[in-house]
């Protein structure tokens, strides 16, 4: 056995049945979040409990990709799974994901910040509780693969290669400032 192996029978609080996991963050309040790309139309914020099971492949709010692929059950609130927090409409492909704890972006103090990949954009997420109360795309124009904030408060994003026609060339390191008075 590796020092990463787990045994079937072990205390170990992981999770499991995930689809494509991106981001995984603390909250404020310590608790564990991560971001996932689901099938189409699938991607979702979850809240890790320990041992949870996520449901992957047998539920999720996306559906299966190809004309004739089966659909995939919703989760619904006895399915024994643990239900995302959110998920989108439009899948943004959420990225790297951290919690503002600055100054700078004062309003955002507490939010989760997420790079999102198809939706070209900073993702903004303020909570209520266990729940999503708003949820903001900031317009990057391109794809953001990995968010994080740095000690004065700025925020620092990492440009996925720009492919398409959304640009070319290699991807960048963006350091974002909020702009006062326009």
């Amino acid at each position: 056995m590796s020092s990463l192996d787990v045994p079937e029978k072990s205390n170990w609080p992981g999770f499991r049945n995930r689809s494509n996991v991106y981001g995984i963050a603390f909250g404020p309040d310590g608790r564990q979040w991560q971001t996932e790309h689901g099938p189409q139309g699938g991607d979702e914020i979850n809240l890790i409990k320990p041992s949870g099971n996520y449901g992957w492949p047998l539920a999720s709010n996306g559906q299966n990709y190809g004309s004739d692929a089966d659909d995939l059950p919703d989760h619904a609130p006895d399915d024994g799974f643990v239900a995302p927090r959110f998920t989108w409409n439009v899948p943004p492909a959420p990225a790297g994901m951290f919690f503002y704890t600055g100054t700078r972006f004062a309003a955002w103090r507490g939010d989760a910040i997420i790079g999102g990949l198809r939706s070209c954009s900073l993702i903004r997420l303020k909570f209520s509780g266990d729940d999503v109360a708003v949820a903001q795309e900031i317009p990057m124009n391109v794809r953001i693969r990995h968010v994080s904030q740095a000690p004065d408060g700025s925020i620092w994003a990492i440009e996925d290669f720009p492919t398409g026609p959304k640009g070319g060339g290699p991807g960048r390191v963006l350091k974002l400032e909020p702009v006062f008075g326009s």
